[in-house]
């Protein structure tokens, strides 16, 4: 099978070269997810330990991609839904935790958790849309990225999620970093030689999060 086609539900979705091109974008968001977002927030919970969790992370999607066969694509698409989904909730959880108590500042603290998910939307619908997802459904994976986001922070705002339980959120945190590595690994080996910038588009996917993080 090559990127022309994804096998989804048995049957072959072409893909359109130029959908194809953002997959070395998508990687680099995934890479800069996982240096700027997840792994600090795990080695905030749990410290070195945090990389043992991420080890966990990559050995388990790598295990699960020797099962996917001619729905690859498919499969990773499931993943990265999975890993950013769950990476969402808790970090809204974090963030309701520490977080501003006043209202004002509650909703910008929000309004910057919703703010920095655009790159990590933005992958997930690149990779969804390659996968043979419609745009509605793509569009409704992101979506709800930003609902578990919100839902995160009410959570934690309420129940101090995180000082009654960081080693947990910090061992999920550390999968979530896990998924985005072999996200960033796997969606780097599906560039092809008529990708002649995929050097550069792994570039800008990492300097977007960065920007978006260290801003």
């Amino acid at each position: 099978m090559t990127l022309e086609s994804t096998m989804t539900l048995g049957k072959a979705v072409p893909i359109a070269p130029r959908a194809t091109s953002m997959l070395p974008v998508a990687a680099g968001i995934f890479l800069g997810s996982l240096v700027f977002d997840a792994i600090p927030m795990a080695s905030a919970a749990v410290g070195r330990y945090a990389w043992a969790w991420a080890l966990c992370g990559v050995a388990v999607m790598w295990l699960s991609s020797r099962l996917t066969g001619s729905e690859r694509l498919g499969r990773m698409a499931s993943i990265a839904v999975a890993g950013v989904w769950l990476h969402s909730l808790l970090e809204g959880a974090a963030a309701g935790a520490g977080g501003a108590r006043s209202l004002g500042g509650g909703v910008l603290v929000a309004l910057g958790l919703a703010v920095h998910l655009i790159p990590e939307g933005a992958a997930l619908f690149t990779l969804s849309a390659e996968a043979g997802l419609s745009a509605r459904k793509s569009l409704a994976r992101c979506g709800l990225t930003w609902v578990l986001v919100i839902a995160g922070y009410v959570l934690g705002a309420q129940l101090s999620v995180v000082q009654s339980s960081s080693a947990p959120m910090g061992a999920a945190m550390g999968l979530a970093a896990g998924t985005f590595a072999y996200l960033a690994w796997a969606l780097w080996q599906q560039r092809t030689p008529r990708m002649r910038f995929a050097g550069l588009g792994a570039v800008v996917g990492f300097v977007w999060v960065a920007a978006i993080h260290l801003a």
